[in-house]
């Protein structure tokens, strides 16, 4: 693409090894080309860190896999947890940690349609281990809405000289949990130091969600 092209002014990749040392290749035909990591693919390498070597995070996603296995041939199959991915469960947290709300809103109120012909015992018996969670279920949920309004900031506004300060006015300054701070500090810092590489006025994609959408279009 680069003999018939030119060398491009900037290349995006997921963090794969073998994708950045492809692309700083490049450099030898254009000395300005510059290698971006994909936001998306770095918040949830940043939320794995941060999330995933939580004991009390494993034992629930030991927990969901053996209360799917439980209730999906039951008449509880409609409260079945959502599937989760491993090699990209931190990309799809947010419906994991939905599940789990409804599941202790579910038990909060007995009287939801969602509980219709589903009796008390059956309720706590295979659901109320949630309810274990509650706390957790807000850090999470407090991290996930800090990877959320980043990730929806950079698909809108692609990345520019001044977009971590203007990220970080996005978050605010409302936080309550040490680990949604230490996501959002992350956050910011990744995307000051990406800012650094571009000159001013410069404006870049730093994320390949429109393009992993058209090709799951031709899919």
């Amino acid at each position: 693409l680069a003999d018939r092209y030119g060398a491009p002014r900037a290349v995006l990749v997921d963090g794969a090894v073998e994708l950045r040392d492809g692309a700083k290749s490049l450099e030898k035909r254009r000395p300005d080309t510059i290698v971006l990591r994909d936001f998306k693919h770095f918040a949830a390498n940043v939320l794995k860190s941060v999330i995933g070597n939580d004991k009390r995070f494993e034992a629930v996603t030991s927990a969901i896999g053996k209360t799917r296995s439980a209730i999906q041939q039951t008449e509880l199959a409609h409260l079945v947890p959502p599937t989760v991915r491993p090699k990209a469960r931190f990309m799809n947290l947010a419906a994991t940690i939905r599940w789990m709300s409804m599941i202790v809103w579910l038990l909060k109120n007995p009287n939801a349609t969602g509980r219709a012909g589903i009796s008390e015992d059956r309720m706590q018996d295979k659901l109320a281990w949630v309810t274990e969670y509650t706390e957790d279920i807000a850090m999470w949920q407090e991290c996930q809405n800090v990877v959320s309004k980043c990730v929806t900031f950079i698909n809108e506004q692609y990345l520019f000289k001044g977009a971590s300060q203007a990220m970080k006015a996005e978050i605010g300054d409302s936080l309550q949990y040490d680990k949604s701070k230490e996501i959002s500090e992350r956050l910011v810092n990744f995307v000051n130091e990406s800012e650094q590489l571009l000159r001013d006025g410069e404006r870049l994609p730093m994320s390949t969600e429109i393009l992993e959408s058209s090709f799951g279009l031709f899919k």
